[in-house]
């Protein structure tokens, strides 16, 4: 049986690093690297400490995990002794300020990713507060950032709950090296070269210099392009634009240039973002011996556990490029797809579990029915600069048959104890249209009740804005969706309100649409401009940057709520209204 990386000072005991507790000097290194995480310490490879951190044990170094670490108190990264090589830091799953503010700005009540969903074992800003925090331990480790909130923030950026332009948070915090997107293949490099020079952090940053996937401060520029500077994106909203639209330019693997930023008197460096891992590697990956459990020190459940505890994750990355999502800029455009005997391999560890009940919650991705698909031509890698692949009409070379995928279905369907397998990851329903076979199966054998798709809106002027198909589209799914769902089956829209483009006939037209089709608008949540995505610079600058025409924005909390209110229920009208649980990074 797998056990879990060490967490706490008794884990190291267990891990055969000490002899007992008298033993223990937290000035002494007794594993290679920490990673300190703003979330708990699940051993499941849908949390990003536990998936990083079993990816460098496979390479041979050893690994410990402090999570959510009183930020208050420098002794409580002190836990596992002075890490050898380098620290890591990551907010968690989420931006930690998305995980504490709802679009109002009104303090959420509990966290998923905390024992018993418990509000408040995180700070805000938590990278910067985390790495200051080993700063103030050991000076002279080398920090290394990364997650979802260091990649979204990893240039001059809109924040939306300080309503201000803020610069890249490496310089921020402090940190030496920034990893941005998915990091196996940085942090190989930043390790080995971490255990070539000892851990002396200033020739790490040297070696690393031009891995892909990071981002570091010099003193100079040196070749690729120069972003109007973080004083510049401050004071003027065309710099702003500027600035995002080159390094949105950018984000090719095979074409992305270096980019240069000025912040204060050093230039952030940004290399091209790393290549996408092969299925080999993939595969690789997802048969690290993980525990599939929390932490045993926990005494409560760890609600975003819950959810993902019989599902597997069968691909990553995502071509559909919708303005308000940042899988993007986080997984990449291009498909990672795992092979179908390591999917079923890891089904069958699940349904050799001795709680297991028979039904894999979820075979899927940012979006279910993206597996195993890919570009006829390899576009991106001779000269496609296209974000999505699907609008505002599906590209001729995208591969879109899903006969692997109904495959793939119908092998996991007939493991030894398994009784169902549903998809309960997002649809993208434009896709699903395109094999109507798949659509007959999927609802017949693999939709629990519920099938989740995201029109977010049915004003085409918004949709075109959201970068989302039309809503003649939505129309023609409905009918399909008709066609073959059993009776019990139910369609479950996500719907965004106050996006911009969208005012109150725009919203009231949605709801209309939605009244009329038999569909409620319950799933519904308030547009939150997620830092480094299109919308976000829609809602600073009131301008698509993609095209330069200026755009309606909804900022007036009157207006916004306005639009909520037409799309949830009458009950809740003048009560609190609790969010969806879906905060959109996708």
């Amino acid at each position: 049986m797998p056990q879990h990386l060490p967490m706490t000072t008794e884990d190291l005991i267990h891990s055969g690093y000490i002899r007992n507790l008298s033993d223990f000097n937290p000035e002494s290194q007794y594993l290679d690297i920490i990673i300190i995480s703003g979330d708990a310490y699940v051993d499941h490879p849908s949390f990003g400490a536990a998936l990083i951190g079993r990816w460098l044990e496979s390479l041979g170094y050893t690994v410990g995990i402090i999570a959510q670490p009183d930020w208050k108190n420098t002794s409580s990264v002190k836990s596992l002794g002075r890490p050898g090589l380098f620290a890591a830091v990551s907010s968690g799953n989420l931006d930690s300020m998305l995980h504490h503010y709802t679009a109002a700005g009104k303090l959420r009540h509990d966290d998923p990713y905390t024992p018993g969903g418990k509000h408040g074992l995180r700070p805000n800003r938590a990278v910067i507060a985390y790495t200051s925090l080993v700063k103030s331990a050991w000076k002279d480790i080398c920090v290394v950032i990364g997650g979802t909130e260091s990649t979204c923030r990893r240039i001059a950026h809109y924040d939306y709950w300080s309503d201000s332009v803020r610069g890249s948070v490496l310089p921020d915090s402090k940190a030496d090296i920034l990893v941005y997107g998915n990091a196996e293949s940085q942090l190989s490099g930043i390790a080995a070269a971490a255990r070539r020079f000892g851990g002396d952090k200033r020739l790490i940053i040297k070696e690393c210099s031009d891995l892909a996937g990071i981002c570091i401060m010099e003193s100079e520029a040196g070749p690729g392009d120069v972003l109007p500077s973080l004083e510049e994106c401050r004071n003027s909203k065309t710099d702003f634009i500027k600035a995002f639209n080159l390094f949105y330019a950018n984000q090719n693997p095979w074409m992305g240039k270096t980019l240069w930023q000025l912040h204060d008197k050093r230039f952030l460096k940004h290399n091209k973002p790393a290549l996408p891992q092969s299925e080999e590697t993939l595969d690789k990956i997802y048969s690290l011996p993980f525990t599939r459990k929390a932490h045993p020190s926990y005494k409560e459940k760890i609600p975003a556990l819950e959810t993902v505890k019989w599902s597997v994750q069968t691909h990553r990355g995502c071509f559909g490029g919708c303005n308000f999502c940042s899988i993007y800029i986080t997984q990449g455009g291009t498909i990672q797809s795992r092979s179908s005997a390591s999917i079923i391999s890891e089904v069958k560890d699940l349904a050799n579990s001795a709680d297991f009940h028979g039904t894999v919650t979820d075979l899927g991705g940012p979006s279910a029915n993206m597996y195993g698909l890919y570009c006829k031509i390899d576009g991106k890698k001779n000269g496609c600069r296209k974000v999505s692949c699907l609008t505002p009409e599906i590209c001729s070379h995208l591969y879109c048959d899903h006969s692997h995928m109904v495959k793939l279905y119908q092998s996991v369907q007939n493991i030894p104890k398994v009784k169902h397998v549903f998809i309960g990851s997002g649809l993208r329903y434009d896709l699903a249209m395109e094999d109507e076979k798949y659509m007959e199966i999927l609802c017949q054998n693999h939709v629990s009740g519920i099938l989740k798709i995201a029109p977010e809106h049915v004003d085409d002027n918004v949709l075109r804005l959201m970068n989302k198909p039309s809503n003649s589209k939505f129309r023609k799914f409905l009918k399909l969706f008709k066609k073959y769902k059993k009776k019990e089956q139910f369609l479950v829209p996500y719907i965004m309100s106050s996006h911009p483009g969208s005012d109150y006939a725009a919203m009231q037209k949605t709801v209309d649409f939605l009244r009329g089709e038999g569909l409620t608008s319950e799933q519904a949540q308030d547009f939150i401009p997620l830092p480094l995505t299109v919308s976000s610079v829609m809602f600073h600058t009131g301008i698509n940057p993609l095209t330069g025409e200026s755009v309606f924005v909804e900022k007036t909390p009157k207006g916004k709520l306005q639009q909520r209110y037409l799309l949830v229920p009458e009950k809740n009208h003048g009560k609190k209204v609790r969010p969806s649980g879906r905060h959109r990074t996708r």
